[in-house]
């Protein structure tokens, strides 16, 4: 089997121009990277200036049809959105603390990576959730990136990544997390037993059943209740502490509107960079192209920036419009009425590649009645072909609702779950209300039930 660097290799040198690298990358970036990215570009490229008006068309640059030539194998020019209206400094644009992503990078920086893992290890970081736990597999991962990524390149990256600073990060569940977690700890008793209990004996553990516990690792109740504070004394979510600096900067990259009764998707404009190509320096370029050749490069790099800028802003409007248009009972209803929806779905519906689609749904957000959600959100799986319906969220929704209205006393059971749900005319397996009750992180009624009385007692 080839491996991640050598597909990687034959992959870039077959089809990855400098061009699509950076329109992958831009693609890639979440809308506060995309930010701080052209921050960057304003102050390194002479070429490029804010506080103005962006070109309506790039074809009025000229430099030499040799050293100009679009290596893409073809360059349908696109118009740049309008920028926002007192959008004067790029500064004013990109400001703030730094994100979850941002402190792992920083940490990433100083370390030796050859660049095919770094970019799987660039898309972990980026595809870790607010809690900081990395929810998608090896195959997602593999079609974001558009690249087969072999099972050793993948456990060495996420392994590196499960390395950073804060512990816990990069955690695939709960379990992982609080062992990473205590992998970094003290050798003490506690915490030796503390780390027994959650790999080997978890699922009692989670059901609090300390007469079982004590049967099994033949540890005293005092010994127990120690490596018992031990864990409660670790983070579930480690990447909390980063949680606020996400939030403020969670701008909708669209808005969803309801236009003679259709739900569409359009650009937010406060998400276009104030960025235009600078007409002096482009004629400095005109004038002395012979004694400049440098400038010449960098004027196609600005060049290629602005295209992939609003190849970026242009593909995200129309992923967003056509999920935006499948979903269009979630916007009249909210979750409940989300339906399954793929990668694919969309792919098909805009003409583009699934990996295509990956990369604008992760960190792009879209403003609806029910708050600002992550265009990830609307894809779900599908339920079993012997139980087609509702997408796993509104499923999540309908056993929430349930649940809100039980008596404590007497808790529902899984199948006393699927029961009402049947008689509201969704026919679903007890299996299945199980499958999605762990994943919403709700104890089994037998706890529930533990719970109450513990807490009448």
């Amino acid at each position: 089997m080839m491996s991640l660097q050598s597909i990687a290799g034959a992959y870039q040198q077959q089809h990855v121009t400098p061009r699509l690298q950076q329109s992958v990358k831009l693609l890639l970036m979440s809308t506060l990277e995309f930010q701080q990215h052209m921050q960057q570009q304003l102050e390194l490229n002479p070429f490029l200036e804010s506080d103005a008006e962006p070109l309506d068309s790039l074809d009025d640059v000229d430099v030499d049809a040799e050293s100009d030539v679009d290596e893409s194998g073809g360059d349908d020019e696109l118009p740049m959105p309008t920028a926002p209206a007192g959008s004067s400094q790029a500064a004013d644009w990109c400001s703030g603390r730094v994100n979850l992503q941002d402190h792992l990078r920083a940490q990433l920086m100083g370390l030796r990576v050859e660049d095919p893992q770094r970019l799987l290890i660039d898309a972990i970081v980026n595809d870790l959730d607010d809690d900081g736990y990395l929810r998608d597999g090896r195959e997602e991962l593999s079609v974001a990136l558009g690249l087969q990524v072999e099972e050793n390149d993948w456990t060495c990256a996420v392994r590196m990544v499960q390395s950073l600073d804060p512990a816990g990060i990069g955690a695939r569940d709960l379990r992982e997390c609080l062992l990473l977690q205590l992998e970094r700890d003290s050798g003490s008793a506690d915490v030796l037993l503390a780390r027994t209990l959650v790999l080997e004996h978890f699922d009692v553990l989670a059901q609090r059943d300390w007469s079982a516990l004590a049967a099994a690792t033949g540890a005293s109740r005092v010994a127990l209740r120690e490596a018992v504070d031990v864990i409660r004394g670790l983070n579930p979510r480690p990447a909390c502490d980063f949680a606020d600096a996400s939030i403020r900067f969670a701008a909708p990259d669209t808005y969803a509107v309801k236009r003679n009764g259709k739900w569409t998707a359009t650009l937010n404009p406060a998400i276009v960079p104030p960025v235009r190509l600078s007409e002096t320096y482009v004629h400095v370029v005109k004038q002395q192209r012979a004694q400049c050749p440098e400038l010449c490069d960098q004027l196609r790099e600005a060049r290629w920036t602005l295209k992939n800028i609003a190849q970026r802003l242009q593909t995200i409007e129309r992923v967003a419009d056509a999920i935006v248009a499948r979903q269009g009972a979630f916007f009249d209803y909210g979750p409940i009425a989300l339906k399954p929806m793929q990668l694919a779905d969309i792919a098909q519906a805009i003409g583009v590649h699934e990996s295509t689609v990956s990369r604008v749904t992760t960190g792009k957000y879209v403003s609806t009645p029910f708050g600002t959600l992550e265009l990830k959100y609307f894809f779900s799986r599908s339920l079993p072909a012997s139980e087609k319906g509702p997408a796993a969220k509104a499923i999540h929704c309908l056993i929430e609702e349930t649940l809100r209205g039980e008596d404590r006393s007497a808790p529902l059971s899984d199948a006393e779950i699927a029961r009402r749900l049947q008689r509201q005319g969704l026919t679903i397996a007890r299996r299945t209300v199980t499958k999605y009750r762990q994943q919403m992180g709700i104890d089994a009624v037998e706890v529930r039930r533990l719970d109450h009385e513990f807490a009448v007692a």
